[in-house]
């Protein structure tokens, strides 16, 4: 709220009944008020607002907030309680979590060709702090992973490309949830390999602006508290040298996560790195000769207003694998492949 302020230029006085609040220093003034249950704070309240000429009164403290929505006397005239009450706005976000479960549930089962089994508890909660993460990965590609995680054999999932953990997140506590295998980030976390050269100038500058090194220590805000190190771990390198490190059957290590031994065996796949054709064409042609019998690829931004790679690439697979693959469709504009394995 004091940043919402600031950003349209509005003063600030704050106040509490605290004899040292830490937040003090964040306002254009502090007020010290008497307690709520204080026969002086109406009165001590309406001093304050008058004094700053104060017209608009916010508080997250429920208590507070329902004396003066009781009491709208003490507030003086033209002051306007903002709200919702914190017990609303609480209240509502525990509403929209569960909104629309059972339908979420029905497009998971869907995407998955059979009955999931998920409890709506898991994936209201799951969903919930998912929407909480930066990224683009959005509710109808979320689902998808859900059902075709139900669908997966045991294995590893690697994902290539994992910005701020959006996604990364999502399919390491579903695959703990399922009894698969351990999550595999693959991320350099830098400018020259995010860099775009087939997409319109515009999205390659986007690269630049990012603090890469910000973008890394949002992902460990992601990731850090959400996983252990026999559900996740990440290396921070480019997908050719990734592969290498996978490859050689080597426990992965990382100073966040210690120590995490991959089966070896790709139970999906999700590629959304560098959406250029011939980094897209790498990253498949190198990881899937680890994919599982069975196992998923997942081509992030088949359809895709600013480049083609994805598409491309994905096609070429669809025409090469055509009597391997077991099932395919579009969700969240990716591409979900499954394919099985030559006998």
């Amino acid at each position: 709220m004091v940043a919402e302020a600031r950003r349209h230029g509005e003063g600030i006085i704050g106040a509490s009944s605290l004899d040292a609040d830490p937040f003090a220093g964040q306002f254009d003034a502090w007020e010290r008020l008497p307690y709520l249950q204080d026969p002086g704070f109406s009165t001590a309240l309406s001093l304050v607002l008058r004094r700053h000429a104060i017209t608009h009164v916010f508080t997250s403290h429920s208590p507070t907030y329902r004396y003066l929505a009781l009491h709208p006397e003490v507030l003086p005239g033209g002051v306007t309680l903002m709200g919702p009450a914190p017990y609303e706005h609480q209240s509502e976000l525990v509403r929209t979590v569960w909104s629309g479960i059972n339908e979420a549930i029905e497009k998971v089962n869907y995407y998955a060709g059979k009955t999931t089994g998920y409890a709506p508890a898991f994936l209201a909660s799951l969903l919930h702090y998912f929407y909480s993460i930066y990224g683009e990965c959005q509710e109808e590609k979320a689902l998808a992973f859900c059902g075709i995680l139900a669908d997966a054999p045991v294995g590893d999932v690697v994902e290539i490309g994992t910005f701020f953990g959006k996604s990364a997140f999502l399919l390491t506590r579903l695959s703990a949830h399922l009894g698969l295998g351990p999550v595999l980030a693959v991320d350099s976390w830098d400018m020259q390999t995010s860099v775009q050269t087939d997409s319109p100038t515009e999205i390659q500058s986007l690269s630049t602006v990012w603090d890469w090194k910000l973008v890394f220590d949002g992902f460990l805000v992601t990731m850090a508290a959400s996983a252990t190190g026999r559900e996740f771990n990440y290396l921070r390198q480019r997908s050719a040298e990734a592969w290498e490190t996978y490859d050689s059957a080597v426990p992965i290590h990382s100073p966040e996560f210690g120590e995490t031994r991959m089966t070896g065996k790709i139970g999906l796949l999700h590629i959304d790195g560098n959406h250029d054709e011939t980094s897209v064409r790498l990253d498949f042609d190198l990881w899937r000769r680890r994919l599982a019998d069975g196992g998923w690829v997942v081509f992030d931004d088949y359809t895709w207003s600013h480049g083609d790679g994805p598409r491309k690439v994905a096609d070429q697979v669809i025409g090469e694998l055509r009597q391997q693959i077991l099932r395919r469709f579009i969700s969240g504009g990716a591409l979900f492949i499954k394919i099985a394995q030559e006998h």
